[in-house]
């Protein structure tokens, strides 16, 4: 009985007299004490530990518990632990977990250590450092819990201290010229920086002292930073603060030495240009804004143009290619004169090029050139360039892709005598005869493909640079895409007034498919006009406008909160009797009887003609419009 000694044994001796053999009920003595194991350890930051326990009755010896243990955290801001006893660490500092068996508790101290650097950066000042100067380095430490902690006994140094001396503070003296390292080092880790001591300006001018710029224009400021001795100083960056009425970018960046501005407003207005602690002012007159009456539109992939009734031709929205022909690559909502003061009979949009024809015939174009779409050799441009070829023409259609964002593009035109002509993406520079003089009368290059029509017998032929004209019978107006958001895009024409929609091909498709488009399955009747973009179309039926497809920029112009639907809905708040649709990639353009034009969808670079950011989602009269608000 020596291993039964420390329990106690009952016999039942009912059970005994009953079966005739003995019964027995162990008891163990009771639980009085709970180890933990470890009882105290250290893990780092995010960490975790595996706890066990021991328990121990009155006599220190093993016990067997009656229920489970029961784990507690008693500083949960740092630590957890589960039902098996795993502990880990949310964040640092010392924590207690406690397990109770039986009513009796265990205790065990756990100690997170803090979150260690991870990263050291520095940051240099925020202007150019001249000699003489004193300037502030910072820098900025970064632990495993992603927040920044004090760089208190940061070790800063200098890689040459003729050109800077920084003390412990990471303040530095600039004394020489030149380029020189600044380096700081916190926690076993450092980072360095490049800065540049330049000589000290001593004057920055600003020539002509003023200027006059007609509202909406551009004109520029050339700006001169010399030094004490009156040589130019080419390597410093200058700053630039304007007025209300004038608009200028905030930098001047080696090697750029002029500052061009932009009236806002009519009115008196400043430039001021500061380069290290010099600075400069003009003064700049911005002339009365002269109200343009639009008798045209046409809407590009983010832009649009548009004819006023002295058939001078004005741009809006992006810039960045030279597809406003605005001199320049600005962007922005407000119409603006293109160069050169052709008067335009009509004109056209591409992605980002546009297109136009004179008096006499002769086509120019103006913007981006990758596959010579302007009808010239080389790269872009932002002032129109005569099409080569020498050709007269009656009218002229730019294709317009559906593939956003893209620099390609080609241009078809209808000559004197009826032969098309066609240049850009597969053509080349020159243009080429397509057909034979008389096969169309009518152009329809959207995003289906280069298509024109015959109106007397309402036949159809699409083509391109490697497939003759191919006819579809049936069409009083050019099939167009209407496309879905989704993987295909549905191909819709227009055949005596009714609104058909058939075939489907992938829209991420780099080239058009050839089209075997026939009148069926009518969707709306009395349709008279069609505009499509990427993933959107317009229609005018009965005098209403409906939209359908994408909606993430407002691009339906009736409801906000709903990035696509199927069903067409009327575009709200139309203007009165809307005529002329045009639309760019996702925005849509359209004349009303009071003789204004009015926009919707996306304006985040001003396409749209508004003075609202991002997006428009009715229509809005396009800016600068004479009879506007």
């Amino acid at each position: 009985m020596n291993r039964l000694a420390r329990w106690t044994v009952f016999v039942a001796s009912a059970g005994l007299l009953a079966c005739g053999s003995p019964s027995y009920v162990i008891v163990h003595n009771p639980v009085a004490t709970v180890h933990i194991t470890p009882a105290l350890d250290t893990i780092p930051f995010g960490g975790s530990v595996a706890l066990t326990l021991t328990t121990l009755d009155v006599n220190g010896d093993p016990t067997i518990p009656d229920h489970h243990p029961v784990w507690t955290s008693l500083n949960t801001g740092v630590f957890v632990v589960d039902t098996a006893g795993n502990v880990s660490s949310h964040w640092y500092g010392q924590g207690t977990i406690r397990a109770v068996v039986d009513g009796v508790e265990g205790d065990a101290i756990i100690v997170a250590r803090p979150p260690k650097v991870i990263k050291v950066s520095l940051s240099s000042p925020p202007t150019r450092v001249e000699r003489g100067d004193t300037v502030l380095f910072h820098a900025t430490a970064t632990n495993e819990a992603q927040l920044q902690v004090p760089t208190t006994g940061a070790q800063w140094s200098a890689s040459d201290t003729t050109k800077l001396r920084i003390d412990s503070t990471g303040r530095g003296v600039a004394v020489g010229v030149g380029v020189v390292t600044v380096r700081v080092t916190f926690a076993a880790l450092s980072d360095s920086t490049a800065e540049t001591v330049l000589v000290p300006a001593a004057s920055v001018t600003l020539s002509p002292d003023s200027l006059t710029v007609p509202f909406g224009a551009i004109d520029s400021f050339q700006v001169t930073v010399r030094d004490s001795a009156g040589n130019i100083l080419t390597d410093h960056v200058a700053t630039v603060v304007t007025t209300s009425v004038v608009q200028a970018a905030p930098v001047i960046t080696p090697p750029s030495t002029y500052v061009v501005v932009r009236g806002l407003a009519a009115g008196p207005g400043t430039v001021t240009v500061t380069a290290g602690h010099v600075r400069d002012s003009a003064a700049v007159t911005v002339g009365a804004q002269h109200l343009i009456t639009f008798t045209a539109a046409v809407a590009g992939g983010a832009f649009t143009c548009g004819l006023d009734v002295d058939s001078a031709a004005y741009c809006w929205g992006s810039g960045a290619g030279g597809e406003l022909g605005t001199g320049d690559v600005v962007t922005g909502p407000q119409p603006r004169p293109v160069a050169g003061g052709l008067k335009f009979t009509s004109l056209t949009a591409g992605p980002n090029f546009a297109c136009g024809l004179i008096a006499g015939g002769a086509a120019y174009c103006w913007g981006a050139n990758a596959t010579q779409q302007l009808g010239t050799a080389g790269g872009g441009t932002s002032v129109p360039t005569a099409v080569s070829g020498g050709h007269q023409y009656t009218s002229i259609d730019a294709h317009f892709s559906f593939l956003r964002d893209t620099t390609e593009g080609g241009v078809c035109a209808i000559a004197v005598g009826g032969q098309v002509y066609c240049w850009g993406l597969g053509w080349g520079a020159t243009p080429v005869a397509v057909g034979t003089p008389g096969f169309v009368d009518q152009l329809a290059l959207g995003a289906l493909g280069y298509c024109g029509n015959h109106s007397a017998d309402t036949t159809a032929f699409c083509w391109s640079s490697g497939s003759a004209p191919a006819r579809l019978d049936g069409w009083d107006s050019l099939p167009l895409s209407l496309e879905s958001r989704g993987a295909w895009a549905a191909e819709c024409g227009i055949s005596r007034t009714t609104l058909y929609c058939g075939g489907n091909w992938p829209a991420t498709s780099t080239n058009s498919p050839q089209m075997s488009l026939s009148p069926s399955s009518p969707v709306m009747t009395n349709v008279v006009e069609a505009a499509t973009g990427v993933h959107h179309g317009c229609v005018k039926s009965s005098g209403i406008i409906y939209c359908r497809g994408d909606n993430t920029m407002g691009e339906l112009g009736s409801v906000t909160g709903v990035t696509f639907i199927g069903n067409w809905l009327g575009v709200a708040s139309p203007p009165p009797n809307p005529a002329g649709l045009t639309a760019g990639w996702s925005h849509t353009c359209v004349f009303g009887s009071n003789g204004l034009l009015y926009c919707w969808g996306d304006n985040s670079l001003g396409q749209a003609g508004s003075s609202t950011p991002v997006m428009v989602s009715a229509p809005q009269a396009v800016l600068g419009q004479a009879g506007t608000p």
